[in-house]
């Protein structure tokens, strides 16, 4: 990663875990418009036969293209208490969560652990196929951990889990197969729980980043600790750090992509990357494409696209 002392952040694009399609409007479709192409392009794994695969071939397209890849998870709920859409959420965000330690490689055979490392082995495959493409991978399990909504995220009855242990495990599983790998520590806004409170330790992340959905695109302030915030306590772990996912609040921004430009300045000035969300239902305008004004953003000197960065050199 460059050092953070440039000022320059890598400007990544989110296409769509159900449609590959979306690499042409959000990617292509950014080159079709302003002439360039973000450096970052990121897709999200669900449960295998769920998303399109054609996505992995974007990645490599990008890659191909002297760009880093970014890859997140969305697994379905190994216990299935799950909506029936949206299958990695929880039904009810107050119920207890499950034992993740049910999960870990080490732990008896049951239904869930088979389930949960279905998912891993499509990671893996998924992965290795990257790897033997040369691609360098951001991976990025397990985000937003600190909030309710995901199944592997806070219990707020017990105010614990289990998920260092399940990200530790993760992390040996694959280093044990893999080299390409970058690993991405990125909660949420600290609504929960603590922006460090599932921290797995140095030894088990490369980079930070935090989730951000805000039409300002300011960083969370808890009432409880006022002189501080979730963007500040996130650069306290000490690694280089950015904006894992971005967008509005609800489908566009009111101030377009200025709003970027602006936090970038004042707020997040020792950021090296922030990635923009996909788009993912009819009438949002949460892509970089689709701000009106993304030519003049991608223009201003703290934005890396690909025409700047080739990482195959």
């Amino acid at each position: 990663m460059r050092d953070s002392a440039d000022n320059r952040v890598l400007i990544g694009q989110e296409i769509s875990s159900w449609s590959a399609d979306t690499y042409d409007t959000f990617v292509h479709g950014l080159e079709r418009k302003t002439g360039k192409r973000p450096a970052v392009v990121g897709l999200s794994l669900l449960e295998p036969g769920d998303y399109d695969t054609g996505g992995v071939d974007c990645l490599i397209d990008h890659h191909q293209r002297g760009g880093l890849v970014t890859v997140s998870t969305h697994w379905t709920h190994p216990w299935g208490d799950h909506p029936d859409t949206d299958k990695y959420r929880v039904i009810d965000d107050h119920a207890p969560k499950p034992d993740l330690r049910e999960l870990l490689s080490g732990a008896p055979d049951s239904a869930p652990k088979r389930k949960y490392w279905e998912q891993v082995d499509d990671l893996t495959r998924v992965l290795t196929r990257l790897d033997k493409e040369g691609a360098l991978v951001l991976l990025r399990p397990f985000h937003e951990m600190n909030g309710l909504w995901f199944w592997w995220g806070h219990d707020e009855t017990t105010d614990h889990t289990a998920l260092i242990d399940l990200w530790r495990d993760l992390h040996a599983h694959l280093s044990a197969k893999l080299s390409n790998l970058l690993w991405v520590y990125s909660p949420a806004a600290s609504w929960n729980a603590g922006i460090a409170k599932y921290y797995p330790g140095a030894d088990y992340v490369d980079l930070a980043g935090i989730d951000v959905y805000a039409d300002d695109l300011r960083p969370y302030d808890p009432q409880h600790r006022p002189e501080d915030d979730d963007w500040t306590e996130l650069s306290r772990l000490g690694h280089p750090a950015g904006l894992a996912e971005f967008g509005p609040a609800a489908d566009s921004f009111p101030d377009g992509a200025a709003t970027l430009t602006t936090r970038l300045a004042d707020t997040y000035t020792k950021a090296v990357f922030a990635h923009a969300w996909t788009s993912w239902a009819e009438g949002q305008q949460r892509a970089l494409v689709e701000q009106p004004d993304i030519d003049k953003a991608l223009d201003d000197p703290a934005i890396l696209t690909l025409d700047e960065v080739d990482w195959q050199k």
